[in-house]
Formats: C-alpha cells, structure tokens, sequence
C-alpha cells in the first residue's frame, strides 16, 4: 500500500487498511486490521496501546511515524505488509518488506472464530474515514483524490495476494470480490485487478466534505 498524509482535523479519522474477519458483519466478529491511519479517531485503541499483540523486534514499532509519505504524481512510498497464521501456534503473524521481517503476533486466543484451522473468512483492502463527532466535514481519503488513469494520483493497494489452508498465495478472482463504495460524491473506487504492471491494482480516495 502506498502511504498519504490526509488533511484531518480534532477527531476525524482516515485510514488505508486490510483486514482480515470472521464472524457476521453486525455482532460477535473477530477482526485484524493492518495499515496507516490519520487522525484522531475517536473512541478505541490501535497499536500497542490495545492488549494482546506481541512485539518480537524492537526495531519495528507499531503505531510510529512513517518520516515520508507519497508524493500526488511523484515518488509512492509504500509499505509491505504481510499476515500470516503460523500452521503450528496458529497465532497470526505480522511482517514487512519482501524479506517479511516479522514484527511480532497476535495470540491466537485473540481470535476464538478464527482459531484452529477456520481461518478468516473475509478479506478487505481499501480505506476508511469517520467523520467524528465534533466535524461537521468527512475528511479525505488517502491523497484526497479520487482514483484516476494514474495510480500515483490516488490511495492504492497493489501485488494482493491471499491464500486458504496453507495453499499457494494467489490473487483474487473476480468472482470472489465486492467492489464497496458508500458514498460516490465524496470518494472513488477502482478494481483494475490483475494488471501487468502491479499485479492485482485497487485504486481508492477522494476530498471528502461536508455531505458525506
């Protein structure tokens, strides 16, 4: 995913993530998510403020500060990010680069409806953004622009790859995705899928604004 620095003012919140569920959308669900985020947001805990993640290299810090972020038409930086289920703890490990320096884990006892070998049983990549409760504008998302023939221009996830019962990692097939746009005024969404250039291409961002 390549990484923005959103406009976001007192408790707005703007994130680009992947998350990883099972459960039903409304009720007992267990979640991971992984990514950046600006912004306040509100009630919760991320990072190591939030118990149960267990950090095995110092040298990798949840919740830091990236020193750059992507420049609109210009130099993307990104960040690699990987999660994986160990097939013998079964706890769910965090790691980065292409080398996939493990950052550290979630226990598996974290997650009661992906234990064992149940997995998760949804994937999402994309962004989010909570307007707040004392804004009266959504902020924006990802570079603030919504996706167009250029993928420097816009919030972009690329290369996704996934894999079930320890197979091989593939990427999606088209029968297997959502495209999810809650609101087309404020934000854009494009699924490109597998592309020659960045293997499986989502495109996603947008102003934001008082009508959101």
């Amino acid at each position: 995913m390549n990484i923005w620095s959103p406009d976001c003012k007192g408790d707005q919140f703007s994130a680009s993530v992947i998350r990883l569920a099972s459960g039903p959308e409304t009720g007992d669900t267990n979640g991971i998510y992984v990514g950046w985020a600006g912004g306040d947001g509100s009630t919760g805990c991320y990072d190591l403020r939030c118990p149960g993640f267990v950090q095995t290299d110092k040298g990798i810090v949840l919740g830091d500060v990236f020193n750059k972020t992507s420049d609109y038409g210009g130099i993307q930086q990104v960040a690699d990010v990987h999660i994986t289920q160990d097939p013998v703890t079964k706890n769910w490990i965090l790691s980065f680069g292409k080398e996939e320096r493990q950052a550290g884990y979630w226990p598996k006892e974290l997650f009661p409806l992906m234990a064992g070998d149940k997995g998760a049983t949804r994937l999402s990549f994309g962004g989010i953004t909570m307007r707040g409760i004392e804004q009266e504008e959504s902020p924006p998302m990802g570079s603030g622009y919504k996706p167009d023939k250029d993928a420097r221009h816009s919030a972009i996830m690329i290369q996704i790859l996934f894999s079930g019962n320890y197979s091989e990692f593939r990427a999606p097939f088209d029968y297997e995705t959502d495209n999810i746009l809650d609101n087309s005024k404020c934000y854009g969404l494009n699924n490109y899928g597998q592309t020659d250039d960045y293997g499986y291409l989502i495109a996603f961002g947008g102003p934001g604004g008082p009508n959101c």
